[in-house]
């Protein structure tokens, strides 16, 4: 039992590097939205970027195939009467998990896809959105009426600052993913769009929620302008 103890406190040291290797990608998609903020078109400061986001997806499969592996042999001896070599067991799973991950491009994986799409408003600035659609209201007969005239980038649920918007795909109402998701959570099948007034009679289920990717790049872009009025005071 001692070698299982061992194993989850590896398990626990891997998590730890699971963590720092979101921190480089989101380290990366900031120093590229900077770019795209700063005007930089430097073709070679982009292919850098590329590079460093796809060894992040690289060592984030790697470690995901590993983890999986050990996570399956574990299981397996738990529930076997017989001695089982770990080490020779995680390596045939580990084969079998790459195996899979292989035929999945890199850049694939979603931090890639927003990689890409701000290298986009770096290189072509004329096709970047100042704003974004103002939020449409439901009707009840699928008439969408637009009710805002400034952008609102604050969670109807939360009442905070949107991190991680997501768009009600019924309503199409805005909400921070992580406050939404505690709600629905919370309220089971009875959670309603919690936005006032709207006609919305659907409960709000996971699968209706849209990442509105446009709407986070809006809300970085006016956080990084806030960061530069406040160093420039």
């Amino acid at each position: 039992m001692a070698q299982f103890a061992v194993i989850e406190q590896a398990k626990k040291s891997l998590k730890t590097v699971q963590e720092y290797i979101k921190v480089g990608m989101e380290t990366t998609l900031d120093v590229a939205q900077d770019f795209a903020d700063s005007k930089i078109e430097s073709e070679k400061e982009i292919d850098i970027l590329k590079s460093v986001m796809k060894d992040y997806v690289q060592m984030e499969r790697d470690l995901d195939d590993f983890m999986n592996s050990v996570e399956d042999v574990t299981k397996q001896a738990a529930q076997s009467q017989e001695t089982v070599d770990l080490e020779e067991a995680v390596e045939g799973r580990l084969q079998v998990y790459k195996s899979k991950s292989q035929k999945v491009p890199l850049e694939n994986h979603e931090k890639y896809v927003d990689l890409a799409e701000k290298i986009t408003e770096i290189l072509h600035p004329d096709r970047q959105v100042d704003s974004v659609p103002q939020t449409p209201a439901y009707t009840g007969d699928e008439e969408m009426v637009l009710t805002q005239t400034d952008v609102n980038t604050r969670c109807p649920y939360t009442g905070k600052d949107m991190v991680h918007p997501v768009k009600n795909r019924h309503c199409e109402h805005n909400y921070d993913r992580e406050g939404i998701l505690h709600y629905i959570k919370t309220k089971k099948n009875r959670a309603k769009c919690p936005v006032s007034g709207c006609m919305n009679e659907n409960p709000i289920q996971k699968e209706d929620l849209i990442e509105n990717k446009e709407l986070k790049r809006y809300i970085d872009r006016k956080l990084r302008s806030e960061k530069r009025t406040k160093k420039s005071s």
